[in-house]
């Protein structure tokens, strides 16, 4: 039976559902542990501590969240032709947008490249084998931009807020460094966990980001490649200098301690209902996505992956729907 309600203001007006098959859990990697552990699914210690009467005990509910951390670096630039006049003149964005809606044309802004790093660039530490999304992806995404426009929370007498600040009537050019391990696999986990009892409180979230040194080593390795693409002769008399705290992150240490200040997510997470491997005794669902421990509860969102893609999640989720839908129809085929 599932319980439902619109808003904290409208709790009184909640009502429930009984499947008659089985219920299906698709809140994705913050929402479904959230849902899990306030139904008393999870680690019962955690559950006991916000006064949640634990009903099945599987201690990796909301563990292993794993995301991509985004770092985003800026360089001055000797010119203004940048695509921050889109930002500027909501006219052009509007007919730009327009264009996109009827002509089908793509978003030929941002082009990636992505890498592999040898031992020597990381620094010689070595990461789990098992955090791995597979033994050939690469360790970094590399994303040059000419504006700050997807990534801009709004704009404060003339700077626009951003994780590291720009001035918006200045030509930059960015380049987003995304490195994990084997490239948007990091090493690094968080969890999501319990406020308190209340299903209108947000969880408590740890992204984890760059907690491992594996990853803070990989970032700061690719933070040297940027630079080292920025010195090809191209790039003269265009790009001039760093911006912000990167003009003076000259060492490694300055470099750890520029990518912990500025590192964000980006929006990938994954694995706080991980799927178990066979045979173990951790993990969330079994290969069909069912709850362990419970009967008629599956869950299909990107909270299930035991990795994190060595790529954007979004193309990744879709095929892994359409796979669970499959299983789905053919458990109820007859």
């Amino acid at each position: 039976m599932s319980e439902y309600f619109n808003s904290p203001r409208l709790f009184q007006d909640r009502f429930c559902r009984e499947s008659t098959k089985e219920v299906i859990l698709s809140a994705g990697s913050i929402g479904t542990p959230q849902i899990l552990q306030l139904s008393g699914i999870g680690d019962a210690a955690l559950l006991r501590a916000v006064n949640v009467e634990p009903l099945v005990n599987l201690t990796d509910v909301g563990k292993n969240l794993i995301d991509h951390p985004l770092l985003a670096n800026h360089w001055f630039v000797n010119s203004t032709s940048t695509m921050d006049a889109i930002g500027r003149n909501a006219t052009l964005a509007e007919q730009l947008f327009q264009e996109w809606n009827t002509t089908e044309l793509a978003n030929s802004a941002t082009a990636a490249w992505i890498s592999h790093l040898d031992e020597t660039t990381i620094g010689h530490i070595s990461a789990p084998r098992r955090s791995f999304s597979g033994p050939t992806s690469a360790h970094i995404e590399i994303i040059p931009m000419v504006y700050w426009l997807h990534f801009c929370f709004g704009e404060l007498n003339g700077v626009c807020r951003m994780a590291s600040s720009i001035l918006c009537n200045g030509a930059v050019y960015r380049i987003l460094p995304q490195p994990g391990n084997r490239c948007c696999s990091p090493v690094s986990r968080g969890a999501v966990t319990l406020a308190s009892n209340d299903p209108f409180d947000s969880p408590i979230i740890d992204p984890g980001l760059l907690a491992d040194p594996f990853d803070q080593s990989t970032m700061v390795a690719a933070i040297k490649t940027v630079r080292k693409l920025l010195t090809a002769p191209v790039w003269d008399g265009y790009v001039l200098e760093p911006y912000g705290d990167l003009a003076n992150a000259t060492t490694d240490a300055a470099l750890a301690a520029y990518a912990q200040k500025y590192t964000s997510s980006i929006w990938h997470p994954v694995g706080t209902a991980r799927m178990a491997a066979k045979g173990s005794d951790e993990g969330v669902v079994d290969a069909s996505l069912k709850v362990l421990k419970t009967e008629g509860l599956r869950i299909v969102d990107a909270s299930v992956f035991p990795f994190i893609p060595a790529a954007h999640t979004q193309a990744a989720v879709y095929a892994f729907a359409e796979r669970a839908a499959d299983m789905i129809k053919a458990a109820w085929a007859d």
